[in-house]
């Protein structure tokens, strides 16, 4: 391995980037714009899920779950908010200081 070969991927050039004005902006606190680079070294966890095949593998697997996991997400909620309404319908006489009813003029 020699030098030139480090230049070679793209991903040294923003590590390179990043890693700089991060040092930079410890070294001036005072720079404007510079906090942006700070969120930017967030991507380089990326770049391991490139390079590792098993944290592909589970990186995969999760993007693949939240959409079914988003569906039982949202037919809790319904059902949730099925029972909040029941609650309120079945209760609001009974304990008004509880489940204030609110008259809506019609």
């Amino acid at each position: 391995v020699h030098w030139g070969s480090f230049w070679a991927d793209p991903w040294n050039y923003f590590d390179v980037i990043a890693v700089g004005a991060s040092v930079l902006a410890l070294a001036r606190e005072g720079l404007p714009g510079l906090g942006i680079f700070r969120v930017l070294r967030l991507f380089r966890v990326i770049r391991l899920f490139h390079q590792l095949t098993s944290m592909r593998v589970i990186l995969n697997a999760f993007i693949l779950s939240v959409r079914p996991m988003l569906s039982a997400f949202v037919i809790v909620l319904l059902v949730t908010c099925l029972y909040a309404v029941l609650a309120v319908e079945f209760f609001a006489e009974r304990q008004p200081h509880l489940l204030r009813v609110i008259d809506v003029p019609t």
